[in-house]
């Protein structure tokens, strides 16, 4: 994953009042990040599958990803960077309007605990690109993005 999760709850968060500044400048700063960067890198390498996240979350998007060619993944949420604020936005209860269909659509298609964490469903603007790649490229690819300014990790696995 390219670009922390969190656009939707702190978006949210704005709309009512309730973001701090800092928050919103940092989150700005990740939406403005080019995936044309991202894009000179990843062309170097043996990409399997590439996707952006957007409205449907990293969940959602993965599903699509995943659902056609009957492959599954294990995530390691604490690998999921989030942007600054994403996590005191989600204590305070603050959800993108999007966060509870997304939940609903892939709990319904392929998760079935309930506590998974909410930086699964949340919708992003200008979010990050999601890629498979051999775990032989993984680290370097992980390297040369966050050297060029992505808040690039490796997240989990396809098996």
């Amino acid at each position: 994953l390219t670009k922390p999760i969190g656009s939707g709850a702190l978006l949210a968060a704005d709309r009512q009042g309730r973001c701090k500044g800092e928050w919103y400048y940092s989150l700005l700063a990740q939406m403005l990040l080019s995936h044309q960067k991202a894009l000179v890198i990843l062309r170097q390498f043996p990409i399997q599958a590439c996707t952006d996240i957007t409205g449907f979350g990293l969940a959602g998007h993965l599903h699509e990803m995943l659902e056609k060619v009957k492959l599954k993944a294990t995530f390691n949420l604490s690998s999921i960077p989030t942007v600054l604020g994403f996590n005191e936005a989600i204590k305070m209860g603050i959800r993108s309007s999007l966060h509870e269909s997304n939940e609903q659509f892939i709990e319904s298609s392929w998760i079935t605990n309930k506590s998974i964490s909410p930086v699964l469903y949340d919708p992003q603007t200008s979010g990050g690109l999601l890629f498979g790649i051999s775990p032989l490229y993984q680290f370097e690819v992980v390297s040369q993005l966050q050297k060029s300014g992505f808040h690039a990790s490796v997240i989990g696995n396809v098996l």
